[in-house]
């Protein structure tokens, strides 16, 4: 069976039927030129607060964190977390990566599947203690243990096993590391309805690909998963690329949604208005990866892309994203 990735295609029929979001054609044609003219790296997530190693537990590590890897700024109050490891001050994500550095350096067995699954509020709210209070967080001691459920019963308790019985590939017929992250760990699950059809962007299972691939791509001739399966994934729709997209001129909101964020109002996760947002941010983004490898001759993916539009999102610091209350990102 061929690897396949679902998001474009279950995207599409959104894209073609959406009344709050559109695609600026005109302007995405003139940023992918842009585009086409600069550097367009791929992360090698080798910061102070990922291990520095590159081997098993190091898979394991960013498996874990992208477990959990959603919403940190507070929905109501927009206080974001903050962290610190050896003195230096992490917020959001990168904070929630210096709390489960700082525990691992700290002898909390944090890849140890019983640990995950035994170990008690009180021991797993003491992993975030930070400067600013971590958003959801009972959310994210129920996933910890889910997570560590699943691997005790599945994976022989190491989350690299998850990478490595799917043979390093992100999609194999359904055993594909992205397809058992969705399949056996229910919080990846990451889907929504619109029109009566289901919609899936797999936001974090996505990523947690990417990021692997990104930090074992110089130890590895073209990285630990092959060059196929990584061109096959998609942008990792969350808060800050549409803010980008709709920045750049590349995504067009109706008054009334273009209303509801710059008020902060709350976009409800599987409404409308959210799949739209993340929909039709999928759909560009796949549309200027196309473009830029026309006009460069190929070699362009989803992480370039991504990483690209995140980067440019936050010199955006006025411009505020949708509001979400989800796990998904």
């Amino acid at each position: 069976m061929a690897a396949y990735n679902p998001v474009l295609e279950s995207v599409r029929p959104v894209v073609e039927k959406s009344r709050d979001v559109s695609i600026n054609m005109t302007r995405l044609k003139e940023v992918a030129r842009g585009y086409s003219e600069g550097e367009l790296p791929v992360p090698d997530w080798r910061a102070p607060v990922f291990p520095s190693s590159t081997d098993r537990d190091t898979i394991a590590f960013l498996l874990l964190g992208n477990s959990i890897n959603f919403a940190f700024s507070d929905i109501r109050t927009g206080v974001k977390y903050e962290n610190e490891y050896q003195g230096i001050p992490f917020s959001g994500a990168f904070g929630m990566w210096a709390a489960l550095k700082r525990g691992l350096d700290n002898g909390v067995p944090i890849l140890d599947a019983k640990f995950l699954q035994g170990a008690s509020d009180r021991k797993l709210k003491s992993l975030f203690d930070g400067t600013a209070p971590m958003p959801m967080l009972f959310e994210r001691i129920s996933i910890l243990r889910e997570v560590g459920k699943v691997l005790s019963e599945k994976y022989d308790s190491h989350f690299a096993n998850v990478v490595e019985r799917s043979r390093n590939r992100a999609f194999n017929g359904g055993s594909g590391t992205v397809e058992r992250l969705l399949r056996d760990f229910p919080s990846f699950d990451d889907h929504a309805w619109y029109g009566g059809r289901r919609v899936v962007f797999n936001k974090r299972a996505q990523l947690a690909v990417a990021m692997i691939q990104g930090r074992f791509l110089s130890e590895y001739e073209g990285g630990l998963f092959p060059r196929s399966d990584i061109d096959l994934l998609t942008v990792f729709a969350d808060y800050e690329l549409p803010k980008t997209l709709n920045a750049l001129g590349i995504l067009d909101y109706s008054n009334s949604l273009s209303e509801r964020i710059s008020t902060g109002k709350t976009i409800w996760k599987g409404s409308p208005e959210e799949v739209e947002i993340r929909a039709n941010t999928i759909y560009a983004a796949k549309l200027i990866e196309d473009e830029v490898n026309v006009l460069i001759g190929g070699g362009v993916n989803a992480l370039n892309i991504d990483f690209r539009l995140w980067s440019e999102g936050r010199g955006f610091k006025d411009l505020k994203h949708h509001l979400t209350y989800t796990t998904a990102y």
